[in-house]
């Protein structure tokens, strides 16, 4: 299971939002890196309590593509939207 850390708990601006913000890093080239690209929702069900496998949608993008994501820390910002059940993710891929 993923360790996601949702930044409400550290801005208290955010707390007064109607959604969330999460930030996660990943080691690319595992299975659970694998497992999240293949099928974002899954596992964002599994690991984000709001967010359930049914009736939301996922919009990703990811910064930095043209660098291979065979080798690379890839950072995630998620924003999760209950009202709308609604998922924006956003991957850095970091150069070195």
């Amino acid at each position: 299971m993923a360790k996601w850390v949702r930044v409400d708990d550290f801005v208290k601006e955010i707390l007064e939002e109607p959604w969330s913000l999460y930030w996660h890093e990943w080691e690319s080239g595992t299975k659970e890196f694998e497992d999240f690209l293949l099928d974002p929702l899954s596992v964002l069900s599994k690991d984000i309590s709001v967010v359930s496998a049914h009736a939301w949608t996922v919009s990703t993008e990811i910064l930095n593509h043209e660098i291979s994501l065979k080798s690379s820390i890839v950072c995630t910002i998620l924003i999760a939207m209950p009202a709308e059940k609604r998922l924006k993710v956003l991957l850095y891929n970091h150069t070195d």
